[in-house]
């Protein structure tokens, strides 16, 4: 009597479960036991087919599912209303560079509606927008003779600055009035302040909460009589 207990055993002999007499081939066939065949509702089948000393009858439980067969996300049902909302959320991404020009024009526009200032929009290219700025300071008691202060607002193109090597904000002081050296001092003070709040909105991680275009006049309207008593700085005459 072969017993065989793998399926590493030769191809003629059976596997566990399968007992075959090999001592007389010519004795007559035993009456099938009742047992149920366990390889024959398998995939493979029993490779003993109509010899099998077992009964063959098909299973009507469903074996269970082994690790290789779980279902996997891939092969899951998709619910049609979240597919739509994942397309939506990607689709209303925006890039780092589209979301600084939305930034960029929304600033502008509000600018230009400030109502205590007069805002014209004066050229706009690839690299930068200029704005023609006409503010009158805010401090009923100014000490100088500056109705009002006329100056150009250069946006950069990059603006708001997401790194330190992004050019700022810079302006240009047109009052035919102020001296020169003053102009100066103004327009190197603004980008001065410019620069750190740029720096220290760079460094916290916080870029978006940067002062505003307007947040910036503001500062520089506060500042304007500070920035007049300082000492003219030096300018080049040319003869």
């Amino acid at each position: 009597m072969v017993i065989t207990t793998g399926a590493d055993g030769p191809a003629n002999t059976p596997t566990a479960g399968h007992i075959h007499n090999t001592r007389d081939s010519a004795q007559p066939e035993a009456p099938r036991r009742p047992t149920v065949c366990r390889f024959f509702s398998q995939p493979q089948g029993c490779r003993f087919g109509s010899d099998c000393r077992f009964q063959h009858i098909a299973s009507t439980v469903k074996p269970t599912p082994s690790v290789d067969t779980q279902p996997t996300p891939e092969s899951l049902p998709v619910d049609p209303n979240e597919a739509a909302k994942s397309r939506g959320r990607g689709r209303g991404r925006k890039t780092r560079a589209q979301q600084s020009s939305t930034v960029r024009k929304r600033q502008i526009e509000d600018l230009l509606k400030v109502p205590q200032w007069t805002v014209k929009r004066l050229a706009s290219d690839r690299n930068e927008s200029a704005l023609a700025v006409e503010m009158k300071p805010s401090d009923p008691d100014f000490p100088f003779d500056v109705h009002r202060l006329y100056l150009a607002l250069v946006v950069p193109s990059q603006y708001p600055a997401k790194h330190l090597s992004d050019p700022v904000l810079t302006i240009q002081v047109a009052n035919q009035k102020i001296p020169t050296g003053v102009k100066r001092n103004i327009e190197q003070a603004f980008v001065k302040h410019v620069r750190k709040e740029v720096i220290a909105a760079i460094e916290n991680g916080d870029v978006e909460g940067a002062p505003t275009l307007e947040d910036h006049l503001v500062w520089l309207d506060r500042n304007l009589e500070l920035l007049m008593q300082q000492k003219p700085a030096p300018t080049i005459k040319f003869t």
